[in-house]
């Protein structure tokens, strides 16, 4: 109730302290009439206006045209990577591999590395780093969890998702004590301001990256590098841990994450990662470079070309110019500008110590944030509750339902009760995510019962309706009308608004059976017993298995299916 009052306009709150109920027709906490005072969740971004303006795309990514970098016909030893001191590699990485760059540690300033390093030891040490078990061929297939441990950090109310699973971040404005541990509340206000500092490290090297474009008479529009998260990741080396698997490209070395290209983030947006390795068993620092970054060409591996624009047939992208590995000192910053991630792919390949390599980025705001997804459902009610109800305000409920329930509380509660522990900030949306599903479920239940009344009543007018059913009593027959005139309110063709609504239940009644076989998976075992999933209080109450029993929508779709 506090973290309600807390979030809600100043008139909502004067009406409870009174004891009124929210104005009719108000969905939940919001108050129709304080529409521009709604609550904000998320705190104002750390970086200031002036700044952030400068870290934003100048120019809107639709209004730019995504160019793919050249291969090359540089002869290589087809059995390794290319490395520094290579002949043709400073050529090719200003060609092939254009939108790379690195910086060494001693161009960074050492209370950078100090705060940064002070960091990842404070999260290790409260625990904040797990074992992510991801879905990466969707619902129905296997689970496998991370070789690295991770975590995220960003923006109050943020997310990230990878590989079929939704990551939520610990905020790094004014972030919760989480029991009382002071240590782990300044490493995410630390990591906040380093956001900040490493932002503008990386409007340098793309104002450096613009210049050298412009030379060639080429675009000098550059993506944006307003970070508004960070993904953690903690590595270890080979034989410590699971076992790593081969790089795919020549199966030599150890790697510890495979080829990708990042999801999930604004097109055109720069990538900057800070890395640091530290010797095992202790916190001093491993003045090696054992641990490197590979990359390859991947053409529209991302970016508003992604799954369009494919390579010829039989031909492969990552071999058009030789794959690379850099070597990566401790300390070292690199960076992926502006459109790299969106034709290249990178892998990390295993050193000889300990790695933490914190990975900023430009993630997409919509559908990625409690905001978004909160403001998604209470418009879905407000429709249903207006006066020009259509096929259009059922559709909108229905998605809502079901975006909500596998795309946040599912994903939430599958990571644990550590994971809800650790996650602290995250109790107060989640609680008011719960509370709009059931008003979603509601109506849903609703509507499948209007259409089964609707078609019972159809039946009867057409004379087409059983014996019994000409026996029923006049009450039942009464309400069996109103909800057959209601569904012809809807101004739309019955069959079609029957139709609409059994393929929205067949289609989440299929992914309820594939979230039961996710949390059931065998993969859950390896893990300690306080990261397994954690049954959802759907229906609420203190037990956390409770509300499971009305879950099953086969009832509704075989009527829907008979009314049909």
């Amino acid at each position: 109730q506090k973290y309600q009052n807390s979030m809600a306009g100043p008139g909502l709150r004067k009406r409870r302290r009174q004891g009124g109920p929210p104005r009719r027709g108000s969905p939940g906490l919001v108050d129709t009439k304080e529409k521009k005072r709604r609550r904000q969740v998320a705190s104002k971004p750390l970086i200031p206006g002036d700044l952030a303006e400068s870290l934003a795309a100048a120019v809107p990514w639709k209004h730019r045209q995504d160019e793919r970098p050249p291969g090359s016909s540089l002869q290589w030893d087809r059995r390794r990577f290319m490395s520094p001191g290579d002949p043709g590699y400073d050529e090719l990485m200003r060609s092939s591999y254009e939108g790379f760059a690195m910086e060494p540690a001693k161009d960074i300033p050492a209370a950078f590395h100090a705060k940064f390093q002070r960091a990842f030891r404070s999260l290790e040490d409260a625990g904040l780093y797990v074992t992510d078990v991801t879905q990466p061929m969707g619902l129905g297939t296997r689970c496998a969890p991370t070789y690295v441990t991770r975590t995220l950090v960003g923006e109050p109310g943020i997310t990230y998702k990878y590989l079929g699973l939704r990551m939520f971040a610990h905020p790094w404005s004014d972030p919760p004590r989480m029991g009382g541990n002071d240590d782990v509340r300044r490493a995410l206000m630390a990591l906040g301001a380093l956001n900040r500092e490493l932002a503008q490290r990386t409007k340098a090297q793309l104002d450096k990256h613009a210049k050298a474009r412009g030379g060639k008479g080429r675009s000098t529009a550059m993506g944006s590098c307003l970070f508004n998260l960070t993904l953690i990741n903690r590595m270890l080396p080979e034989g410590q841990g699971r076992e790593l698997k081969k790089e795919q490209c020549f199966g030599v070395d150890p790697c510890s994450v495979s080829w990708h290209a990042d999801s999930s983030l604004e097109h055109f947006s720069s990538i900057a990662v800070y890395h640091h390795t530290h010797l095992l068993g202790t916190t001093a620092p491993d003045d090696g470079a054992s641990w490197r970054v590979a990359l390859r060409l991947g053409f529209d591996a991302e970016g508003p070309t992604a799954s369009k624009l494919k390579a010829p047939k039989g031909k492969s992208t990552a071999l058009e110019a030789p794959p690379v590995a850099v070597p990566l000192a401790n300390g070292a910053a690199y960076y992926l500008l502006d459109a790299f991630n969106h034709h290249h792919q990178h892998a990390v390949l295993a050193g000889e110590s300990g790695r933490f390599a914190s990975t900023h980025r430009v993630s997409r705001v919509e559908g990625h944030t409690f905001e978004t997804i909160r403001n998604r459902c209470v418009r879905a009610l407000s429709l249903s509750q207006g006066k020009k109800r259509n096929l259009r305000c059922i559709r909108a409920e229905q998605a809502a339902l079901s975006e909500v329930e596998f795309e946040w509380i599912r994903q939430f509660y599958i990571q644990g009760a550590r994971y809800r522990q650790q996650h602290e900030w995250w109790h107060g949306p989640m609680e008011e995510l719960l509370g709009l599903w059931r008003r979603l479920e509601d109506a849903s239940i609703h509507v499948v019962g209007l259409l089964r009344g609707a078609a019972v009543a159809l039946r009867r007018k057409k004379g087409r309706g059983s014996a019994g059913a000409q026996e029923e009593n006049k009450q039942a027959q009464k309400r069996q009308q109103k909800q057959l005139e209601a569904a012809q309110g809807l101004h739309e063709d019955l069959e079609e608004v029957f139709s609409s609504v059994l393929a929205s239940l067949e289609e989440r009644q299929a992914k309820r059976r594939g979230w039961a076989a996710r949390e059931n998976d065998s993969v859950w075992k390896t893990l300690e017993p306080d990261c397994r999933p954690l049954p959802v209080p759907f229906f609420g109450g203190g037990d956390h298995g409770a509300g499971q029993r009305n879950l099953d929508l086969d009832p509704a779709i075989r009527a829907l299916q008979g009314a049909l």
